[in-house]
């Protein structure tokens, strides 16, 4: 069960960890090797701060916690930043809605993860309760998803 805690909250920040080397060679293709250092930097400061404040509350889960919340702040700077150097993005419409639909993902992924907490611990562990547990979840989840969208005005 510690493992799993723990697979699940690194799996939080798992695009972030992928795409990050990504963003690191966009900055290196124009010649910008300061950029890449000093973001890094400041997600290992935060990543300390978070590890530090989260494990004494969570164990070993807020170590893992702390690190992809650090990852995915280092990324979403890292595209803003980029995309300021190199105006990519030019529609600020565009940049709401992805910023809004990322808000509704992290509110929906925790609501799953607490539905999912509440309904385990109600279940005993067997197979057909495995499978509510996972459906009810994911319906909770889902429909959280669509009222955050529709409370941020996302058109899904």
């Amino acid at each position: 069960m510690l493992t799993s805690k723990v697979l699940a909250h690194y799996a939080f920040g798992l695009v972030a960890m992928a795409l990050i080397p990504l963003i690191t060679r966009a900055y290196y293709s124009i010649q910008d090797m300061k950029t890449p250092i000093v973001i890094s930097l400041a997600a290992l400061g935060i990543n300390t701060i978070l590890d530090l404040s989260l494990a004494p509350l969570m164990g070993s889960s807020g170590i893992a916690l702390g690190t992809s919340i650090s990852i995915i702040l280092a990324l979403i700077y890292g595209i803003f930043d980029l995309n300021r150097k190199l105006d990519i993005v030019r529609d600020d419409g565009l940049k709401d809605t992805v910023l809004k639909i990322g808000v509704a993902t992290v509110v929906m992924t925790e609501s799953m993860f607490l539905a999912h907490g509440t309904i385990s611990t109600l279940l005993n562990d067997l197979l057909i309760n495995n499978i509510l547990d996972i459906s009810f979840s994911t319906i909770a989840g889902v429909g959280v998803y669509a009222e955050v969208c529709k409370v941020l005005r996302v058109k899904i």
